[in-house]
């Protein structure tokens, strides 16, 4: 065994063919190829690039400075803070709970099969696949067209959002079911509910007509069935509602149209 209690410099190689422990600080200004197993008991500070192309286990703490590049799978047991930019440009699995206090965002797939925490705010651009239960506490906003394959539970109210269309002028009027479910507009002289656009099977709402003076009328596209196939006539009295409850049993292949059931509603004052 030898024991060294000042300081030590190495110019050229060193090989050690039995274990070397270090207890004090050490600084290799060179590069350092170590074949067999490390232990590191202590702090690591890497204030350079460090580059691991095998696997790599960390079970104390570790500081990263610099830029740390790894090529291999890497296995983090601890709890693992990141100061700076964290960027991953291959698969990354995370088995454990994930906690993002600030912004993240995410431009590719992201597998996530454990228990995933996010404080601030998550923005996606690319496809997002969630296959368990998904509990979301705060406010949630899809700006974009989502699909839903597996069962919808809403503990909580649930509202569609009622939009007013001005027909004013307008002879015939075609809904872009797209926008809402719900519509209302005042009926003021005669109009047609042409052929609705962006339509999806399975979608219901209500269209609310208010009768403003009287003389306003509506005929319907063929594609609005009623029932005994007879299109009713609106209330004439100035400000009766009447209210047309639909379904889209079908859409045609571009979404303008379909089959279309209604039912009308008359006289609400």
């Amino acid at each position: 065994m030898l024991q060294v209690s000042c300081t030590v410099t190495v110019s050229g190689a060193a090989g050690f063919l039995t274990t070397a422990r270090v207890s004090g600080n050490t600084t290799i200004g060179g590069t350092l190829d170590v074949a067999g197993n490390t232990s590191i008991g202590g702090t690591l500070v890497a204030t350079g690039k460090a580059e691991f192309d095998d696997d790599v286990c960390v079970s104390g703490n570790t500081q990263l400075v610099g830029t740390l590049k790894v090529t291999g799978a890497t296995t983090v047991t601890g709890n693992t803070g990141f100061l700076g930019t964290v960027r991953v440009s291959g698969a990354t699995s995370l088995e454990g709970a994930l906690v993002v206090g600030g912004k993240a965002e995410l431009n590719g797939d992201v597998c996530v099969s454990g228990n995933s925490q996010l404080v601030g705010t998550l923005k996606v651009t690319g496809a997002t696949t969630i296959t368990g239960a998904t509990g979301v506490l705060g406010s949630m906003r899809v700006s974009g067209a989502t699909s839903l394959e597996g069962t919808l539970k809403v503990l909580g109210g649930a509202a569609a959002a009622v939009c007013a269309t001005a027909i004013n002028g307008v002879t015939s009027v075609s809904l872009n079911f797209a926008t809402a479910q719900n519509f209302t507009t005042t009926v003021t002289a005669a109009h047609t509910l042409a052929k609705p656009i962006n339509c999806v099977s399975g979608q219901t709402g209500s269209i609310f007509l208010t009768q403003s003076g009287g003389s306003g009328t509506m005929a319907y596209n063929a594609d609005f069935k009623f029932i005994g196939g007879t299109d009713p006539t609106l209330s004439t009295a100035n400000g009766a509602v009447d209210r047309l409850d639909y379904i889209i049993v079908s859409a045609s292949s571009d979404g303008v149209g379909g089959d279309i059931q209604m039912i009308i509603s008359q006289a609400y004052a």
